[in-house]
């Protein structure tokens, strides 16, 4: 069974080091990814948001049933049998219901759904993340609604994506998966301007 429709990592083209990184983690686990040059802009969380939604808006075209969308600094926790394991149980299980999964996640609030998955009702980080064609539309009109606003305000932590989107999290449209399969590798950072290293 083919679990993903379109697997897009975002990548700027200055940061070839990140991309060769994030291309070894991707063979680890046996995903084959499309590149997505990443929109450059200041500040670097108004490019990275545009990004997003430029992705999100390739999909729905495509007619993707669904799509990964992996930031290039991710680094996979757990091996490629547990990585596949964990997201073929997943689709077994909630395929039919899901809106969006969060492969990596800082979490705020969570309610509890089974041994899988918790719901995410407030988290963010959206270095790794599988989209649902249901909620396409959903998210897109979010990102076209406050990436205007991120960028008249700066006001990062209410418009970037990964905070824009907890107002769907609320609906309870959010699963993050047991146990995280990646996190963001310390690195500098284009959206801060400095090293930075997840500290979750």
């Amino acid at each position: 069974m083919d679990l993903f429709g379109g697997v897009v990592y975002l990548n700027l083209d200055k940061r070839t080091d990140r991309r060769a990184e994030i291309e070894r983690e991707l063979a680890s686990m046996g995903l084959v990814a499309e590149r997505f040059a990443a929109i450059e802009k200041s500040p670097g969380i108004l490019g990275c948001s545009l990004s997003h939604l430029h992705i999100l808006r390739m999909a729905r075209e495509r007619q993707w049933k669904n799509v990964l969308i992996l930031e290039d600094d991710l680094r996979f926790l757990v091996d490629r049998d547990t990585f596949w394991d964990r997201l073929s149980r997943f689709f077994e299980r909630h395929g039919d219901s899901y809106g969006v999964l969060m492969l990596d996640y800082c979490l705020e609030r969570q309610e509890p759904v089974d041994d899988l998955v918790v719901r995410a009702i407030e988290a963010w980080s959206a270095a790794a993340y599988l989209v649902s064609e249901r909620v396409y539309d959903r998210l897109i009109g979010v990102y076209e609604r406050t990436v205007p606003l991120l960028e008249a305000t700066g006001e990062h932590w209410n418009y970037a994506n990964d905070q824009a989107w907890k107002v769907l999290q609320r609906e309870g449209l959010f699963l993050a998966i047991l146990p995280r399969l990646g996190k963001q590798r310390p690195s500098f950072s284009d959206n801060r301007g400095y090293f930075d290293e997840a500290r979750y």
